[in-house]
Formats: structure tokens, C-alpha cells, sequence
């Protein structure tokens, strides 16, 4: 497994990591939506890794995700809710 790491910029965070579109080891930009005029926000759901290669981008949501550090979003295991999960 490639090694992580972060790299700061003025509006964006990168991480190097395999992508899950190419499979390439690339930099995936760090990105989330703001609530409409409302700076320091986060729009729920909307945190993303977009590869700087092949701009896949990689969801909470999607398979293989856990591999992305999210800071906002928490990553779904992706399985059916049981019944015992909803008490």
C-alpha cells in the first residue's frame, strides 16, 4: 500500500493515495461544499477526493473509501441496515 501524506495549499488539501478510477499512485485534491454564504461550513455529503490525474472522485459512500482520510463525512460501510442497527 502507498504511503500517505498531506500537502497544504491556500484552498485545498492534497493526499497521495491509489486511485480506485486509474489505480494509479496520484495526488486526489481534498474537497467539500461551504453552506450557500455561510463561510467555515460544511455541506453534509459533500466531501470528496477528485484524482489530479483522471478526476475520479471518491465519496464517503463508495466502496474502498475508507482509504481516504475524510475528516467531515463518515465513511458508510456500505451494508444493508439490520434491524438491530435501527433501536
Amino acid at each position: 500500500m502507498a504511503a500517505e501524506f498531506l500537502t497544504g495549499g491556500w484552498d485545498a488539501q492534497m493526499v497521495v493515495k491509489e486511485c480506485l478510477g486509474c489505480g494509479n499512485v496520484t495526488a486526489h485534491q481534498h474537497l467539500h461544499d461551504c453552506a450557500h454564504g455561510i463561510p467555515d461550513t460544511h455541506m453534509a455529503g459533500s466531501e470528496r477526493f477528485v484524482c489530479e490525474l483522471c478526476s475520479h472522485i471518491v465519496r464517503a459512500t463508495v466502496e474502498g473509501a475508507a482509504r481516504f482520510p475524510f475528516q467531515f463525512d463518515k465513511v458508510s460501510s456500505l451494508r444493508a441496515p439490520r434491524w438491530t442497527d435501527l433501536r
